[in-house]
């Protein structure tokens, strides 16, 4: 993997807040950049081919990876506005035992688009707040609704966590649900473990570049291509 000592000295930044806030999200997306922007995007065919690597790691006898679980779970995610402005998430999650609901205000801190041969590579630091259901507007009108099944690995020698993500999204539940009848986007995110991480004691004393090489090559990896791969920064 070759990288710039400019890339790296943006992305050790971005780590070192992650690292000593926990209120911080720093995650890579892996998609294709065009002059309209990213979008975080695999094709089938690689989705498939990775779950069949990832399965076959976590069920070995020295697996490099975790199921978080092992099941698919359904999430509907409704992005709306509070009443600063403020772009507010509604998370509900299903599972087996119950549904949980939970709501976050995101703002990006730092953005990085990284560009190869390959796939591009976004990563981005944000600081997650949650809300209390009590301060938000008793109703609001969602700007997008999103419909995403998700599967969850841990890595179990780096602090990083892998989702691959099937996700439908429209401008309502009705019209989110009617693109299901369409293929999905297909997505794959590794997000930086804070816990993992100061409790790690492999990782806890490495430094902020090292932590921002290994979450690179971790997403090298999850590209499944060379891994001398060469990332330019888009300017």
């Amino acid at each position: 993997m070759n990288l710039s000592s400019d890339v790296i000295e943006r992305l050790s930044g971005m780590v070192n807040k992650a690292r000593h806030d926990a209120t911080y999200e720093l995650e890579t997306r892996i998609g294709k950049l065009s002059a309209s922007g990213f979008q975080a995007q695999v094709t089938r065919d690689h989705m498939n081919v990775l779950l069949t690597a990832m399965d076959k790691h976590a069920s070995s006898s020295d697996p490099t990876i975790s199921y978080t679980d092992d099941s698919w779970h359904e999430h509907e995610d409704y992005m709306f506005y509070d009443e600063e402005g403020q772009h507010v998430r509604c998370r509900t999650t299903y599972t087996d035992e119950n549904i949980e609901t939970s709501y976050v205000t995101k703002r990006r801190v730092a953005c990085v688009d990284l560009m190869s041969h390959h796939y591009d590579v976004r990563v981005v630091l944000s600081k997650e707040v949650e809300r209390n259901v009590d301060d938000l507007p008793s109703t609001a009108q969602p700007y997008m609704v999103r419909i995403k099944q998700t599967r969850n690995y841990t890595a179990k020698r780096s602090p990083f966590d892998i989702t691959c993500a099937m996700t439908w999204s429209g401008t309502s539940r009705t019209s989110a649900e009617d693109n299901q009848s369409h293929e999905p986007v297909f997505e794959i995110e590794c997000e930086f473990n804070h816990h993992a991480c100061v409790t790690s004691s492999n990782y806890s004393g490495r430094s902020d570049s090292y932590i921002a090489r290994s979450l690179l090559q971790k997403t090298v990896n999850l590209m499944m291509c060379d891994s001398n791969v060469t990332f330019q920064l888009r300017s």
